[in-house]
C-alpha cells in the first residue's frame, strides 16, 4: 500500500481514539487519568 492510502486511515483512527479519550475523561471527571495512561488503553 502507498503512504497516500494509509494516511487517511491513520487520521481516522487518531480521531476515534481522541473521541474515546474525551469520553473517558468526561465519564470520570473525578478520576484524573494522565494522557500517558490513556495511551495504553
Amino acid at each position: 500500500m502507498e503512504a497516500g492510502t494509509i494516511e487517511p486511515h491513520i487520521r481516522i483512527a487518531v480521531q476515534e481514539l481522541t473521541l474515546q479519550r474525551s469520553k473517558i475523561v468526561a465519564l470520570s471527571p473525578s478520576a484524573r487519568i494522565s494522557p500517558k495512561a490513556l495511551d495504553i488503553i
